[in-house]
């Protein structure tokens, strides 16, 4: 809705959503990007770059002038290229030239985007669409997995099997990518039962092992397919009841190192016939007593930070052909959580492993620390005060324990200084160095 009310123009989304921000009284100086509505995959290439090009023109001119300035239609003609400064390739399209202009000036600009999320299917996911993500400055994909068994993906006339999901996840992983799956439990063909244990699956199986999951209720929306199943008596979704029950199952059986998302989809209730009509289920099954201990449930809020209430603890478990340690510093209790590192060892002997340049590296895929949001530059929450270094520092020492000489972080484009006060250095969109 708020895209239809910008005309579609990704420039004064940005700059609306930024404004929407600070009238709550945000400092938003610290962007996550989500570009969310479909298959991104499947949009048109020089679409794709001029959409991504004006969400960087979007933060970068963010208050320049009290008018909204007029989105640029054609970004092949906009701005000086300084891609040298930026030490990539000179034989990038206009377009492309562009694009780099406006993430190198995103790397000094006050509103930094430091990570950028697209949607997309598993079936669409090679190593020629993850090298245009990384172009695009991508560093999270959501991928629609729905649900593990391939007689159900048929039935419902998905398009793709199993199989897609765990190559798809493995090649996320072995880029660095953080992964995003789309879970829908009450799809046809499928029980509470069958939900659960593909749900068990999903952690217990070392070829998915997502990263974080938005869990999305079947619901029969007006037009569709399931909406003639559900008219005719041929598909009945979940009550009320059996849906909650079936959530604090699976809440109960997530690991420390994933992130639970969302519970419902944000559809609007005059769109769903029938289906989950709850849009605070997360509340409810919080208010309810449901056991969680993810990463949201965990995280910690605003609160003074002491040597003596945080321990550092590590996870190891292997996913999609790769080691991945969980670096986090916790509560000495285990109830909250102030920031982690996601580090993959990937396997030695793996031919090509995303880019050839970035052959034999160890993965920083994620670092994050949790608190109340400070402006960069300042020093006074849980943000900013050193736990970011000392969560990369581990990670290399793990790195290295394990023979890597070489590593790497898939930072977002407003990040990028900070490795470089660390020394980092960039290289084919990631951020580098010897170990």
């Amino acid at each position: 809705m708020r895209a239809i009310r910008c005309g579609y123009d990704p420039y004064k989304q940005v700059q609306l959503r930024l404004r929407a921000l600070e009238a709550n009284g945000h400092e938003p100086t610290k962007i996550e990007l989500i570009v969310i509505g479909g298959t991104w995959s499947v949009l048109p290439k020089k679409y794709k770059y001029w959409f991504i090009t004006e969400c960087f023109r979007g933060a970068n001119k963010y208050k320049k002038s009290k008018k909204l300035s007029p989105p640029q239609r054609d970004p092949a003609r906009a701005g000086e290229v300084r891609s040298k400064k930026c030490g990539l390739s000179s034989r990038l399209s206009e377009l492309q030239k562009v694009l780099l202009d406006e993430q190198c000036k995103n790397e000094k600009a006050k509103y930094k985007i430091i990570g950028i999320t697209l949607e997309t299917r598993p079936d669409y996911i090679n190593q020629k669409e993850l090298r245009q993500m990384r172009e695009l400055g991508c560093t999270r994909v959501e991928i629609g997995v729905q649900i593990i068994d391939d007689k159900i993906l048929q039935l419902n006339k998905r398009g793709h099997g199993v199989a897609e999901v765990v190559q798809a996840t493995k090649l996320l992983k072995d880029y660095g990518f953080k992964v995003t799956y789309h879970i829908m439990p009450g799809l046809p063909g499928s029980t509470p039962a069958k939900d659960l244990k593909m749900f068990k699956q999903l952690f217990s199986d070392e070829r998915f092992q997502p990263d974080q999951i938005k869990f999305y209720p079947t619901v029969v929306t007006k037009g569709s397919l399931l909406y003639r199943w559900w008219k005719v008596g041929k598909y009945k979704p979940y009550a009320d009841k059996v849906l909650r029950n079936l959530i604090i199952k699976c809440k109960q059986v997530i690991p420390p190192y994933v992130r639970v998302m969302r519970l419902i989809r944000d559809i609007p209730g005059e769109s769903i016939m029938a289906g989950n009509m709850i849009t605070n289920l997360r509340q409810i099954m919080k208010d309810k007593g449901a056991k969680c201990q993810c990463i949201r449930c965990r995280e910690v809020r605003d609160k003074q930070l002491t040597v003596n209430n945080l321990q550092l603890t590590i996870i190891k478990y292997k996913a999609s052909g790769g080691e991945e340690h969980f670096i986090n510093y916790e509560s000495r209790d285990k109830k909250e959580l102030y920031g982690f590192c996601r580090l993959r060892l990937p396997d030695k002997n793996l031919e090509t492993q995303n880019f050839a340049s970035l052959y034999g590296f160890a993965l920083i895929r994620e670092l994050h620390i949790y608190g109340e949001l400070v402006p960069i530059g300042g020093r006074k929450k849980v943000q900013h005060v050193g736990l970011g270094k000392k969560l990369l520092a581990e990670a290399e020492r793990i790195a290295k324990k394990n023979g890597f000489h070489k590593i790497a972080v898939i930072s977002g484009v407003g990040v990028r200084d900070y490795y470089r006060k660390l020394e980092y250095r960039l290289k084919d969109s990631y951020m580098v160095r010897e170990l």
